[in-house]
């Protein structure tokens, strides 16, 4: 199974009033081809698809064609999750019509992923519940992904203790999103590959500047508590693309495939090949 982790797209950013939509409608022409290329059986695109809650029209068409083209009918499959600069409800509007080219989107952590692409050699959704999907892909490989859109606590829908002190409320954050991933993974169907995403700050890892601070505070994760379970964790939210050195199992930020600040023009820009030979086997990953 090859898997194409690409994330932080921000469509419909500019740089000092200056649109980037040439750009990114060369960098999605670009995720397009390189899925062909590849061979790629499933996208994970891991949140921040936009660059604000109201993004502009353009954007939006470019997204949704662009999407329309990964799934190509159900040929591939493409999971997408929300980032804390996605507006959750304009994200997953067009779910009726994205299942349908094999495309589930995910804008909380209680989504439920719905629809199926219709005829044979189709990725199809084999079972699901909140922020898991149990896929069954064309080329007959099957995946359980525990994919959890930005969990700040209101899109969680739980509050922590406000007489918690700020560390102790870290901790409580951290845990708790490492229980829900594993959770999710817990029980996959026999011979299932398993991965995880997510859109998280990683406290062990190093963001750059075009970063803006988490909406609703700024809690992060510490890398032991992702999923030991997980083959990979596909993450979202750093712009700089990097593996998460204290992980129990292999993790990683894509990075964006645009620089969004003029000190980012130096540091390459990323998507990740992830290749899964067998379930609960070794993984293989590259940038590219």
């Amino acid at each position: 199974m090859r898997v194409l982790h690409t994330s932080d797209w921000h469509l419909g950013k500019s740089l000092s009033g200056i649109s980037r939509h040439k750009e990114h409608e060369a960098f999605c022409e670009e995720v397009v081809s390189l899925c062909v290329d590849e061979r790629v059986d499933l996208v994970l695109l891991t949140g921040d698809v936009f660059d604000t809650y109201n993004p502009p029209i353009e954007a939006e068409e470019l997204f949704f064609e662009t999407l329309a083209r990964l799934g190509d009918g159900g040929r591939r499959a493409v999971v997408v999750i929300a980032g804390n600069h996605d507006s959750p409800d304009r994200l997953t509007a067009s779910m009726p019509l994205a299942s349908s080219h094999g495309v589930w989107i995910l804008g909380r952590p209680s989504d439920v992923p719905r629809g199926q692409p219709r005829g044979s050699r189709r990725a199809q959704l084999l079972g699901g519940a909140s922020s898991q999907l149990d896929l069954g892909l064309p080329s007959g490989e099957q995946v359980r992904i525990a994919a959890l859109p930005y969990p700040s606590e209101a899109r969680l829908g739980a509050m922590l203790s406000g007489s918690m002190r700020e560390r102790d409320l870290q901790n409580a954050y951290s845990h708790h999103i490492g229980q829900m991933l594993e959770e999710r993974l817990r029980d996959a169907p026999p011979g299932a590959h398993r991965l995880a995403a997510s859109h998280l700050a990683i406290r062990s890892c190093m963001p750059s500047e075009s970063e803006r601070v988490l909406v609703g505070g700024a809690y992060q994760v510490d890398g032991p508590h992702l999923p030991a379970s997980a083959a990979y964790t596909a993450l979202g939210h750093l712009h700089l693309a990097q593996e998460i050195p204290d992980a129990p199992s292999p993790a990683a930020y894509a990075g964006s495939p645009l620089a969004f600040g003029m000190s980012e023009r130096e540091n390459p820009r990323t998507h990740r090949i992830v290749e899964c030979e067998t379930p609960g086997g070794p993984i293989h990953t590259r940038l590219v």
